[in-house]
């Protein structure tokens, strides 16, 4: 996902979509385990649906000066199709601080996905069926509107880079995930901190999927120069 330094991080969430800023692990009860088995089943089928589905993204980057002020303003709107066993992010349209960068843009997302080799550096879903066992799960509160609906929170027993460390919300009815906020436990070099966040209020025949995601941080090299941005990121139009 674009712009380039951000395409980096967002590619480490794109495994991430069923979690969830951390809020530390106070006394709370385990979650049920029946529970943890649904949501592993819908994590574990995050990779079907993402790999035959086509949809639509609306991409909005800020760069942030020392005093939290915009400096760069950058929107772009791109589509994923399916090829065979391959897909393949399209820009349609993109600008930066008002002028036209599309054709800029195409050209980066190709030299992006011609060097993308594989999902080695993608951050893994502490829910998935394989996670579960290196994570420590506590349920941390209950929606006072909907018993229904409570809060997990989740941290790393070993944290590697692959690692996560945050809470979702999630529906006890369904065995889904609602919305998720998490910090990447070890970063990527030169990037001091990482924080993500996705809502999953899309509908799909394969169940709910991403409709959004931010993703904010600070860090260096990549940006040339010590920079903060935020990246919001919206999916919609999913086709299988």
């Amino acid at each position: 996902m674009r712009p380039r330094a951000p395409r980096v991080i967002a590619a480490c969430v794109a495994g991430l979509v069923a979690t969830a800023v951390w809020e530390g692990l106070a006394s709370a009860q385990p979650p049920d385990p029946a529970l943890l088995a649904r949501l592993a089943k819908q994590s574990d089928g995050f990779d079907a649906l993402y790999k035959r589905a086509t949809f639509k993204m609306q991409e909005v980057l800020d760069e942030l000066d020392g005093d939290g002020k915009v400096a760069s303003h950058k929107v772009a709107a791109s589509h994923v199709v399916v090829q065979g066993d391959a897909r393949h992010e399209i820009v349609d349209r993109c600008t930066k601080d008002g002028e036209d960068c599309t054709a800029k843009e195409q050209e980066e997302a190709r030299e992006h996905e011609a060097k993308k080799k594989d999902d080695s550096e993608k951050l893994r879903s502490p829910f998935d069926t394989a996670e579960q066992p290196n994570y420590v799960f506590d349920q941390k509160e209950v929606d006072k509107t909907d018993a229904s609906r409570v809060k997990i929170a989740f941290t790393p027993k070993n944290p590697d880079k692959h690692s996560v460390e945050g809470s979702a919300w999630v529906d006890t009815n369904t065995g889904t995930v609602i919305s998720a906020s998490v910090r990447m436990v070890k970063t990527p070099t030169f990037v001091d901190w990482v924080h993500v966040a996705v809502e999953l209020a899309a509908t799909t025949p394969l169940g709910p999927a991403l409709s959004r995601m931010t993703i904010e941080g600070q860090g260096g090299f990549w940006f040339i120069v010590h920079k903060h941005f935020r990246v919001e990121i919206t999916f919609s139009d999913y086709h299988l």
